[in-house]
C-alpha cells in the first residue's frame, strides 16, 4: 500500500531544530558505535536527518520513542495520528539502524537500560512532562554525552506556564547544575553531562 509522505504536516525539525543539530552534533558524524535516543519522533524528520548526516556508521543506532497519539495542543487535535505514524513508518523504513518504540516515554525510560551519547527531548510539552523525561533520561546519558530540549521558548495557546516546556527544563537544570555544562540556549536548550 502506498502511503503519501508528502502530507501537510509541518516540518518543525527544519523550522526550529536543524541549525542546532548541525552546530552541536557535527563531532559525532560518522563515528561508530553511537547510541542516540529521541523522545518524540512525530513524522521522522529529525530521524531521517540524523541517519543521513550523523549516524552514518552501520554500528550506530537511533532509538525513537513516541506514542503517536498527539497531545492536547489544538494543532494535534485536528490530525489523524494513525496517519502521522504511517508517514513516520514510511520515512524510516529504509533505515535498519532506527529502532521504533511505540510507548509512553515514562514506561520506556523506566524499563530501558541503554546508554546514550545523545538524548533529544521533544515529546510531552508540559512542564511536568519535560521534567519527568529529563529526570528519567539523565541516568541513561553517558558522561560526556549531550542532552537537548526542543521548544524552550514555545508557549501553549492558553498562556499557562505549566503547559509549556521552559519551567520544566529550568527546574531540571537548576537541580542538576553541578553535573552539567551549558552548550547553547535559544529556542532549544543544549547541555552536556560532566
Amino acid at each position: 500500500m502506498y502511503i503519501n509522505t508528502e502530507r501537510s504536516y509541518p516540518n518543525w525539525f527544519n523550522i526550529s531544530a536543524l541549525s542546532f543539530f548541525k552546530r552541536n552534533l557535527v563531532e559525532y558524524a560518522g563515528v561508530p558505535n553511537l547510541n542516540f535516543l529521541q523522545i518524540g519522533a512525530y513524522t521522522g524528520d529529525a530521524s531521517v536527518w540524523l541517519m543521513n548526516e550523523i549516524l552514518t556508521d552501520p554500528t550506530s543506532y537511533l532509538h525513537d520513542v513516541d506514542t503517536w497519539e498527539g497531545s492536547e495542543e489544538a494543532v494535534h487535535k485536528a490530525w489523524d495520528w494513525n496517519d502521522v505514524e504511517s508517514v513516520y513508518d514510511k520515512k524510516i523504513q529504509r533505515y535498519k539502524n532506527i529502532v521504533k518504540h511505540k510507548s509512553y516515554s515514562s514506561d520506556f525510560l523506566k524499563n530501558d537500560n541503554g546508554r546514550y551519547d545523545f538524548i533529544y527531548i521533544d515529546g510531552d510539552h508540559t512542564a511536568s512532562g519535560v521534567y519527568d523525561d529529563a529526570v528519567g533520561a539523565w541516568p541513561l546519558l553517558k558522561s560526556g554525552g549531550i542532552m537537548a530540549f526542543d521548544d524552550y521558548h514555545w508557549h501553549h495557546e492558553s498562556g499557562l506556564d505549566n503547559l509549556r516546556p521552559a519551567p520544566g527544563i529550568d527546574r531540571f537544570i537548576s537541580e542538576n547544575r553541578e553535573d552539567i555544562h551549558i552548550i547553547e540556549i535559544g529556542y532549544q536548550y543544549w547541555i552536556g553531562k560532566k
